[in-house]
């Protein structure tokens, strides 16, 4: 005979179960919705660092694969791996431009990346509005709102990476291993620290496919090794010299590991869609090692965590990097949410305790980083194509911090990646030199920057140009105007 006030402690469980499914539905609808009007509102800007991604679109299309460090006045160097500059180049070719067909390709691939989380949710047992909400909690964060507004690289090796995972986790064939193996070969070729997807796949064929793992690292070694040797000679050697140089020669430096706990800490508690949910993936993670029935996914949030906490070490590394740790942490609470859901009527609590994290974290992180985006948007209508207007023309000489300055007015940048420029200069300052010489003759009709000069202060000395061309640029040229967001400097003392 059941107890009366059970049944009715459990009907009223079901019933906040209810009512918090449907508040994660309206949520999850908002920031959807949010983040298309956000992504339209921006097609046409310069937002952020999308310069050297253009500029690298354009070297490709003009038939050069990596350009070099110097050559005849312009500085190459770059930290990014070749796939996502070659998609560029082909939406420029297509386009016959750099900006709004980025944002097309960038925007495409993050609704990839929604679909592919949702469907592996799905397929793993989760209701399609717990899932919905999930996928939300991504895209409500800065680095998922980032990746719907952005062309910076991120999201690319995240889809490729996760869809080799998703092949292992629901069968072990040599078929889906060695196309797992493509898909984590091409995450690589699209990002040097895009590795946790072959940790993960690694370790867990490792521990229940022993005979699939030499399937399957020699089919990555051999995609990646194929790869990277034909664009060595492709490149004839440049491509080497810049990853070379982006990995050991940082002005910022390489800080110890506690550093990066601090970092992560400081990144994730401004974003409480992932903070509220990082626990409870944690908890569940290390219970299902505990209990020996942990999944690829659950394996791979700890291999993402791990190689977070080593790509943090490098200062000049930002918040884009938790994008991987946010897609895996949703998954992870999303196979804890479905085990809890078959579990019985007790497991309602907790079960409900996700969804109100969901209803907590979405709720705030829209508030605070969403929400006013939106609000902008509708409010704006569009952000403009080019910030600086007439401020700078075509017949101009430029020296820009943001290469996407003279790629849209059709010019070849100076500085290809203002941060590698800084790092030449502490490798090889006789490269650098040469252009701290142009500067002091003013050969330059405008200087334009993203930040406000200070050639002693942290982002010209240790991020972008480095002290001497900050310096030579404050003793030479001073401050026009601000046009967009840009600090245009004309020849001459202030």
């Amino acid at each position: 005979m059941s107890d009366p006030a059970a049944e009715e402690q459990h009907l009223l469980t079901r019933g906040g179960v209810a009512a918090l499914t449907i508040a994660v539905g309206v949520l999850s609808v908002l920031v959807l919705a949010s983040c298309a009007v956000v992504a339209i509102a921006h097609i046409e800007d310069d937002n952020g660092a999308i310069g050297p991604w253009t500029a690298l679109a354009q070297y490709v299309n003009s038939g050069t694969f990596y350009p070099p460090l110097y050559h005849d006045g312009y500085y190459g160097g770059t930290r990014y791996m070749p796939l996502q500059m070659a998609l560029y180049a082909v939406g420029g070719r297509i386009s016959g431009e750099y900006l709004v067909s980025g944002k097309v390709i960038a925007f495409l691939i993050a609704v990839a990346l929604v679909a592919l989380v949702f469907r592996i949710l799905t397929r793993l047992g989760c209701p399609r509005v717990l899932a919905l909400a999930l996928v939300s909690a991504i895209l409500v964060t800065r680095q998922g709102l980032l990746s719907t507004t952005n062309i910076a690289g991120d999201t690319l090796p995240v889809v490729l990476q996760l869809g080799g995972v998703s092949l292992v986790a629901r069968e072990v064939s040599r078929r889906r291993t060695v196309a797992a193996a493509a898909l984590c070969a091409l995450g690589f070729l699209s990002k040097l620290n895009a590795v946790w997807g072959f940790a993960a796949i690694l370790l867990c064929l490792a521990l229940h496919h022993p005979r699939k793992v030499p399937v399957f690292v020699a089919a990555f070694v051999g995609f990646v090794g194929t790869a990277l040797a034909i664009l060595h000679l492709v490149t004839a050697g440049r491509m080497l010299d810049s990853i070379r140089l982006g990995l050991h020669a940082s002005p910022s430096g390489q800080e110890p590991i506690a550093f990066s706990f601090g970092r992560v800490l400081s990144y994730v508690q401004a974003e409480p869609a992932v903070w509220l949910l990082f626990p409870i993936a944690l908890v569940a993670v290390v219970s299902s090692i505990a209990r020996k029935r942990s999944s690829v996914y659950e394996i791979g949030l700890l291999a993402a965590l791990v190689v977070l906490l080593i790509t943090l070490t490098d200062e000049g590394a930002v918040f884009n990097h938790l994008i991987d740790v946010d897609v895996l942490t949703v998954v992870a609470v999303g196979i804890l949410a479905v085990a809890v859901r078959l579990g019985g009527s007790e497991t309602h609590v907790l079960y409900g305790s996700i969804l109100a994290a969901l209803v907590l974290g979405l709720g705030a992180s829209y508030y605070t980083n969403l929400g006013p985006a939106t609000r902008k948007a509708l409010r704006v209508g569009g952000y403009a194509a080019r910030p600086l207007g007439s401020s700078v023309s075509k017949t101009d000489s430029i020296l820009s911090e943001d290469p996407y300055v003279p790629v849209s007015l059709g010019l070849r940048p100076v500085v290809l990646d203002a941060f590698m420029l800084a790092r030449i200069a502490q490798a090889r300052p006789a490269l650098v030199e040469t252009l701290v010489r142009r500067i002091e003759r003013r050969e330059f009709d405008v200087v334009v920057l993203i930040e406000r000069l200070d050639p002693t202060g942290s982002w010209y000395t240790r991020f972008d140009f480095g002290r001497a061309v900050a310096t030579a640029i404050a003793d030479n040229y001073h401050l026009a105007q601000t046009v967009g967001g840009y600090y245009v400097y004309r020849p001459g003392k202030g």
